[in-house]
């Protein structure tokens, strides 16, 4: 067992003592794993604030400066997130997130 707790653990998960008993068994996941299944959804959340970043910047509800810094700062988060992700030995269980609809959002400066 490493030293130094699982970077997921860490960030996204409890303790295994520290985890609720439900009334029916149900499989456990391992502290690792939950914190894998919470870094992903956390992903997913991240990636549909892009997504609807990009829908609102499309309509004219945010203009082209508050669009950049939005998305410059969920771009960080994302990456931090898969970076956090793939040192916590969860790469061989991350799909990426879909393909945005929008292609031109990346292309902003």
């Amino acid at each position: 067992m490493p030293d130094s707790p699982n970077p997921l653990r860490r960030l996204f998960g409890q303790k295994e003592e520290e985890r609720p008993r439900e009334p029916h068994p149900a499989p456990e996941l391992s502290a690792d794993e939950a914190a894998l299944e919470k870094a992903l959804a956390y992903l997913e959340e991240v990636r549909q604030k892009m997504e609807r970043l990009a829908e609102d910047f499309a309509t004219g509800r945010v203009n082209a400066t508050q669009f950049q810094e939005l998305y410059a700062h969920y771009q960080q988060e994302r990456k931090t997130i898969e970076e956090i992700i793939e040192e916590g030995g969860g790469e061989r269980h991350h799909t990426p997130p879909p393909r945005s609809p929008h292609p031109w959002v990346c292309h902003l400066p």
